[in-house]
């Protein structure tokens, strides 16, 4: 909770409450059924705080902490729209196969999986509130694509 008071600086709640709208809520037939709330979360600090996370993960499972020539890639799947259907299926398959194993969960917020593939280089699967997916890998900062961004 500390991080939503930023002393000062902008935290989560300026972020929230700056893009907060309102917009039709609508049925599962697209008839308008009322109105709520919305906000457009800040992918960026997103990516970034689940980077951090599995920089923790990383450290705690594999006993030592992420090389400085690594990095963590993230992917919010909420932020993510695939192209087809074929896309969808396969994301959908990769977290039902990362949640399938050996999961780890953290009361009722954060759920987890993970493979150690090799010193370094390790993939994630984190679900927050049980809707919210993750998928994140790291990786060596001289073999990722340039097209991916890593933190």
């Amino acid at each position: 909770m500390r991080g939503f008071a930023r002393h000062g600086r902008r935290g989560p709640t300026a972020d929230v409450i700056r893009t907060m709208r309102e917009v039709e809520l609508l049925s599962p037939a697209g008839l308008v059924v009322g109105k709520t709330g919305a906000f457009e979360p800040n992918v960026t600090k997103l990516e970034r705080v689940c980077g951090q996370i599995v920089r923790g993960l990383y450290r705690y499972h594999a006993g030592e902490r992420l090389p400085e020539s690594h990095g963590v890639a993230v992917y919010i799947v909420s932020a993510f729209t695939p192209q087809d259907s074929e896309q969808r299926d396969a994301i959908e398959q990769l977290i039902a196969i990362g949640l399938g194993g050996n999961v780890r969960e953290q009361g009722d917020v954060f759920t987890f999986d993970y493979r150690l593939i090799e010193p370094g280089s390790s993939a994630w699967v984190m679900q927050f509130y049980g809707a919210f997916a993750v998928i994140a890998s790291t990786l060596s900062k001289t073999s990722a694509p340039s097209h991916i961004k890593l933190w």
